[in-house]
């Protein structure tokens, strides 16, 4: 047992580290956030698979609004709603491969760069350490990891196009182009900002390797954009973009500004600035790397200057600067401040001494995630849902509406995540009636059953407890449950 478990280890120290440090973010993620967002998808990929079209008018809720509903994410609808024939386990297993994918895929545009395996990890920890509401099994991450999967890979194959003949290059990139900006878009429908930017990296990439090059960047650039534009919601994705940002502005999360949403989320859109700043450090460096390392921090920067109007765009900053974080890691601290620490840290700043670190983190922590991963997606399996009647009107929070509409078909919900497509008004409203129980008008009218999160909204809940027109359905448990009498 002994001898195994070394082995183990000495793989682990050797080649595996990088593979291992992914899948433990992955399942630590998976074990701390269960992405509520897979569970209306699930229900919409089923339809889909069903023969039902991506954009609709609406298919569940007692009170929809007015419009179609178009997704952002048509391929993770399917996705989803593949992973649900296996219930519970298989939305926790879409989630934990997408995260470990998506890790692997950022390492290998940093260890493309040159850094060093540990210095790897350590950027990868890093990022989901200041940014953890970026990992999670949404198709947002998948997206982005693609486009500097994309940058990466015309980043080392355009000597070789370059070397060989014009047409053979030309056709390679383009249709090479064409097939990711289609499976992006199909991914997220931030791809079409993404294909621009592929046009833009492609050019900027292409500086120095003649006219051959420059007309590879120009294929490569109409292909992403034509692919994006020919994905499962056609052109029509363009207008989609602007209104999903137009609706969350200021209501969603990660649409509002890092300074609105208290200390925590104010740190670490500073912090993050504090990574970019040093990972300017790995453009001292020469080597044919240069060029890609200055197009990802410029993104970077561009996306953490408009981190300070909405979040997401700082959660998409730390993925970007990543593999930057990495080149600076691996090359080391500043000279003077190494001369400093060397008496006092000794072989901690080396190699060897972080490789041994986290490949004991790795061992620590990964039996303990896949124990308590599961958990996080406990809700899906709430026994305040199955207490309700058939059929009802239900009132919730969006996050409970998610998994209402998944587990419970049968209910009808008055709002769930599709957030873009409610509005900023539903969203106000629904808010509104969880946080202040307006006296006599605690829920919409026509609500038959309100079900929400144990102790998020306590007015509400008392309101309902005292209320002679509710019975309560569940006394704890982490949704509780009402009936109208």
């Amino acid at each position: 047992m002994h001898s195994g478990v070394r082995r183990f280890v000495d793989l682990l120290r050797h080649g595996a580290l990088l593979p291992c440090t992914a899948l433990l973010m992955a399942l630590v993620r998976a074990a701390t956030d269960a992405e509520t967002d897979l569970f209306w998808m699930a229900r919409e990929g089923q339809q889909v698979l069903a023969g039902g079209s991506f954009v609709h008018a609406d298919r569940w809720s007692w009170a929809p609004v007015p419009g179609n509903f178009a997704p952002t994410s048509p391929l993770w609808e399917i996705l989803a709603g593949l992973a649900w024939h296996l219930g519970r386990p298989g939305l926790i297993a879409l989630t934990v491969v997408t995260l470990f994918l998506c890790a692997l895929g950022l390492a290998w545009v940093a260890r493309s760069l040159g850094a060093a395996t540990p210095a790897v990890a350590i950027a990868l920890l890093l990022s989901l350490a200041i940014e953890p509401p970026s990992w999670t099994g949404r198709a947002a991450l998948p997206a982005v990891v693609l486009l500097l999967v994309a940058l990466a890979a015309f980043h080392r194959l355009l000597p070789k196009l370059a070397a060989t003949s014009l047409p053979t290059a030309l056709a390679k990139v383009s249709l090479g182009s064409f097939a990711v900006a289609w499976v992006g878009i199909g991914l997220h429908a931030s791809w079409t900002a993404y294909s621009l930017c592929v046009a833009a990296g492609f050019a900027w990439l292409a500086v120095g390797h003649g006219r051959r090059g420059g007309a590879l960047a120009v294929a490569g650039g109409a292909a992403a954009i034509v692919g994006a534009s020919t994905g499962p919601l056609g052109p029509a994705v363009w207008q989609q973009v602007g209104r999903v940002a137009s609706a969350g502005r200021g209501v969603i999360t990660e649409w509002s500004p890092p300074g609105s949403l208290g200390s925590a989320a104010l740190g670490a859109y500073l912090a993050g600035w504090l990574l970019l700043l040093l990972s300017l450090r790995a453009l001292r460096g020469g080597g044919s790397g240069r060029s890609l390392l200055a197009l990802l921090i410029g993104m970077a920067l561009a996306a953490q200057v408009a981190g300070a109007t909405a979040e997401r765009f700082s959660f998409l900053a730390m993925s970007i600067a990543m593999p930057a974080m990495a080149v600076t890691l691996s090359s080391g601290l500043p000279p003077r401040l190494t001369a400093r620490l060397e008496h006092r840290l000794g072989e901690r700043l080396h190699e060897a001494y972080w490789r041994n670190v986290l490949t004991a983190l790795a061992v620590t922590c990964l039996p303990l995630a896949i124990v308590f991963a599961p958990r996080a997606y406990a809700v899906l399996e709430a026994p305040a849902l199955t207490s309700l009647p058939q059929h009802c009107r239900l009132f919730s929070d969006d996050g409970t509406g998610s998994v209402a509409v998944l587990v419970r078909p049968d209910l009808q919900p008055w709002i769930d995540g599709r957030l873009d497509y409610w509005g900023p008004a539903r969203m106000v409203a629904d808010r509104d009636l969880l946080l202040r129980a307006h006296a006599g008008t605690l829920v919409p009218a026509g609500a038959q059953c309100v079900a929400m999160p144990t102790g998020r909204y306590p007015a509400l809940s008392r309101a309902l407890d005292a209320s002679a027109a509710w019975r309560s359905m569940t006394r704890s448990g982490p949704i509780r449950a009402w009936a109208r009498r």
